[in-house]
């Protein structure tokens, strides 16, 4: 587990309020590529396309570079985390079916979070690609969580379509915990009582 870095900016005043003196970083990657925006540049180019969330290319001024940036109210710390871990296992393996781009480094800024990753291409995956992107799904499968509880790798809540704005309002200790919360909201459980 990383221990979050302070990343020192400059006081910058933004639309919506002032900067602060830092940021912290839930995940940094020491051998990113040099030239690559501050995380208050992100912020900055972010803010000024749009205030929903988003994504877009970032390159770096000699244009040698560039990265990815995934940003918005529901971008998660432990998506980073869980990317990093997973880019860990799977990009080792020269041979991999699948490659996981690196987590340069991510962070939360006024209630928006910010994932700085590496750039693989703007190709958009179509029907055609289904046969190619199933045994890389069943490559990820394969990959074992470091713990035996469910959600993000180092613990936190599950970011989902199926909880309530998208996000679990507890942290599960066991997937039988899961599995037991799920059945206790769900309006089958209700029917169930009556006809029982």
């Amino acid at each position: 587990m990383h221990s979050p870095l302070i990343v020192r900016i400059a006081h910058f005043p933004s639309s919506l309020n002032q900067m602060p003196e830092s940021i912290t970083a839930a995940v940094w990657n020491n051998s990113s590529p040099e030239g690559l925006p501050t995380p208050r540049d992100i912020v900055l180019d972010c803010l000024q396309r749009s205030r929903a969330h988003s994504h877009h290319t970032i390159h770096s001024p000699d244009g040698l570079h560039s990265a990815f940036v995934k940003w918005g109210p529901m971008v998660a710390m432990s998506e980073a985390r869980t990317q990093e871990f997973l880019a860990n296992q799977v990009n080792k393996d020269e041979n991999s079916i699948v490659r996981i781009p690196v987590v340069y480094f991510a962070f939360r800024y006024d209630g928006r979070g910010f994932i700085v990753m590496e750039h693989v291409g703007d190709r958009t995956c179509n029907r055609g690609d289904f046969p190619r992107i199933a045994p890389a799904v069943e490559r990820l499968l394969q990959i074992l969580s470091p713990t035996s509880t469910p959600g993000p790798v180092n613990g936190g809540a599950i970011t989902h379509r199926f909880f309530a704005d998208s996000m679990s309002s507890v942290s599960y200790n066991s997937v039988e915990l899961l599995e037991e919360h799920s059945n206790a909201v769900s309006p089958l459980h209700s029917l169930r009582r009556i006809f029982t």
